[in-house]
């Protein structure tokens, strides 16, 4: 992994050397931290399948470490500087064996042969392997496996002393950080662009930082007043224009106290007596304390929330029905070929569990696959189909809270699902966090609809009277000490309608793949997607009603929907100008997005559709209301339009197909706009709000 900024000349040099390893890395990932050179050409021409992450605006190398370290496929890092590379083309080999060799092993570190000190260019003997406190990240192989289960590099740091505070972490937990002279690293090291006095405030400042953060009261006031007095006698040396502009960290650094003393709340410090500061006692072990569990039924978002909270040290265990990966449910997904059971096997096939998470995961297949049956038998009558969805929730929350809590803090609830679980945990002093996936006004919104549009969808039973009597009735609300909501209609809805406190609840929108971000943009003019089950909720009636008022003005736009339909609603007069795709696979929906002149989604109630945050990385300007919890800001990304009104949707329809050159600049900032809702984000903001409930 690399981090650059505006250093081309240098990467070049770097990168000709990673394209020449063998054996080749399993993956190269650079970040281009602020570029405006020529960089990014730099790596097309000579590692042209590195995976590239793009920040517009700096956000320093320390803060790009930690995220490509999350994102890293593979379990040993070769850490480098943009100028720094290895000098043995078969360094892999080389180094990959002491990891094997030993497994207490987080970090391992070479000599290197710098500019900055002449000397080394021509030295030969580096001293013997030994264990060190701190290491360079211009060449080291770090463990990611051990990486994830620590805090990790300081976003906060920007940039400097990031190596000696992991360093601090890893011995702190156990782990080895070795130096070893068994390759070399070429380091070109220049003092351009380098200030000697801004790097000496950098350091100061990010070593008060991690005092502050790793180390408990009252040893940290100490150690502090030490770390500063140093600094100063540093600057005396230095000569009075250094000693003038010493208070310069000391007001950068007292700006991020505050951060750091609520940061090191997440963290149980129990003192041992290994010397790493240069006196007893030094080091303070460290073990997260904001510990979740998470409970959810199905896969929802590929496993996203327990994914990113175990990279983030924060999981304790993961509950969940079934995975199609793991236990006799992976037996039951192969079964998708029977015709009795075949659909539910094949939504289960889907369901992969990531390896990350797999050690901390329970299922309960002796409830679920029961329920799999009972489901598949009534599936014709909704409310005894509704019922048994809400007996087995009640099940599976008593059996989840059977297998205990361990050492969990919080937990983290999905709507309300398996809600004896947080019923148990809530009880036991846990908190609780609920994320509101879907407006909690939905119900009621639906029901004034349906007597608006009868016969659009029938035999809805009365979910309120089927809830009756289960545990899991009280809803997201009754056990929820914060909320996560995916949109400000979300959001405003629970404050508004459901007198939730607005300071326990918080906005983090959803993500996207970033590979959607490379699906050409080839629109067919006129062509109108709808992604989604086509029913009420969605606006599928809103959307008929629009393209018929288009037709009567002689605009004859064709409108595809992609996504289920009842015949209820296929068959409704309104609806002849639809086109019905029924359900279309991924590859099929990249096809429907990249032909797609616009997106449209009237939606009356969402949590934030997912559809289009694809849309808008696909480049297709989104048509969609407020209520549909999107990212589209109005006239910048697509139209957002009043819900519940067909005319402003047919409107905005004809608006943006008959000005081609609008469309194209809204194409345009469509893809830009999602380039900020890509998944890793998404945990980045999830994580943040967490630290923030904690706060509270």
């Amino acid at each position: 992994m690399i981090t650059t900024r505006n250093r081309a000349e240098a990467l070049e040099r770097t990168c000709e050397r990673i394209a020449a390893l063998n054996p080749p890395p399993a993956e190269v990932l650079i970040t281009a931290d602020g570029c405006a050179d020529d960089t990014m050409n730099v790596i097309r021409k000579h590692v042209p399948h590195a995976t590239v992450i793009i920040n517009k605006s700096a956000r320093g190398s320390v803060a790009c470490r930690d995220v490509m370290m999350q994102q890293a496929s593979a379990d040993l890092v070769f850490a480098l500087d943009d100028d720094s590379y290895p000098e043995q083309l078969d360094c892999f080999a080389l180094v990959s064996r002491f990891f094997e060799e030993k497994p207490k092993l987080a970090v391992l570190h070479f000599p290197q042969r710098s500019d900055e000190y002449p000397a080394t260019l021509s030295q030969t003997e580096f001293g013997a392997e030994h264990l060190t406190r701190s290491f360079a990240n211009s060449g080291a192989v770090l463990r990611r496996s051990t990486y994830l289960q620590l805090p990790g590099f300081e976003p906060l740091f920007f940039h400097m002393y990031e190596e000696p505070d992991y360093a601090l972490q890893c011995v702190a937990a156990g782990y080895d950080v070795l130096f070893s002279p068994v390759i070399t690293i070429r380091h070109h090291y220049s003092g351009k662009a380098r200030s000697e006095m801004r790097n000496h405030h950098r350091h100061a400042r990010n070593e008060l930082w991690s005092t502050l953060l790793r180390c408990p009261l009252p040893f940290a006031i100490g150690i502090v007043i030490w770390r500063v007095s140093s600094q100063f006698r540093y600057a005396c040396k230095r000569g009075w224009s250094w000693v003038i502009r010493e208070p310069g960290w000391w007001w950068q650094a007292l700006a991020g106290v505050p951060y750091c003393l609520t940061n090191v709340g997440f963290a149980c410090l129990e003192i041992t007596q290994t010397p790493v500061f240069g006196f007893q006692p030094a080091v303070f072990r460290t073990s997260f304390l904001m510990k979740f569990i998470v409970a959810q039924v199905g896969a929802r978002r590929g496993y996203a929330v327990p994914v990113i909270l175990q990279k983030a040290g924060m999981l304790e265990r993961f509950y969940t029905d079934v995975a199609g990966n793991i236990g006799p449910s992976a037996v039951f997904s192969a079964a998708w070929v029977l015709p009795l059971v075949g659909e539910s096997a094949r939504r289960l096939v889907g369901r992969r569990l990531p390896f990350d998470i797999r050690a901390k995961t329970t299922t309960f297949p002796a409830i679920t696959l029961p329920h799999v049956f009972r489901r598949v038998i009534i599936a014709r009558d909704p409310a005894a189909a509704c019922r048994e969805d809400v007996r087995f929730s009640d099940a599976l929350g008593r059996a989840m809270a059977r297998r205990g809590f361990g050492n969990a803090t919080h937990m983290y609830s999905m709507l309300g699902e398996c809600g004896p679980l947080f019923a148990e945990g809530k009880r036991r002093g846990l908190i609780v966090i609920s994320e509101i996936y879907l407006a909690l006004s939905t119900e009621r919104i639906l029901t004034e609809e349906r007597k608006e549009f009868p016969g659009w969808e029938e035999n809805v039973p009365d979910y309120a009277a089927v809830c009756r009597g289960f545990d899991s009735s009280g809803g997201p609300r009754a056990d929820a000490d914060f909320a996560i909501c995916p949109s400000e209609w979300v959001r405003d809805d629970l404050v508004r309608n459901f007198g939730f406190p607005i300071e326990h609840a918080a906005i983090v929108p959803y993500g996207v793949n970033p590979e959607m971000l490379s699906v050409p943009d080839e629109p067919v003019h006129g062509r109108i997607l709808f992604a989604g089950t086509a029913e009420l909720r969605k606006g599928i009636h809103y959307l008929a009603m629009a393209a018929e008022k288009l037709v009567e003005h002689g605009l004859h736009y064709e409108f595809r929907v992609a996504g289920h339909v009842e015949q209820s609603v296929a068959n409704q007069r309104q609806c002849r100008y639809l086109t019905f795709l029924g359900r279309v696979p991924r590859s099929g929906m990249t096809r429907e997005f990249a032909s797609a002149d616009l997106f449209v989604l009237p939606s009356l109630a969402e949590g934030s559709a997912e559809a289009t945050y694809e849309a808008l990385a696909c480049g297709v300007p989104v048509v969609t209301t407020r209520e549909a919890g999107s990212i589209v800001r109005d006239g910048i990304e697509g139209r957002i339009v009043p819900s519940r009104n067909a005319e402003a949707v047919a409107n905005a329809i004809a608006e943006l197909v008959e000005d081609r050159q609008k469309r194209e600049r809204l194409s345009r900032a469509a893809r830009k706009r999602a380039l900020d809702y890509i998944w890793v984000r998404y945990g980045e903001r999830l994580v943040e709000a967490l630290k923030c409930f904690a706060n509270n």
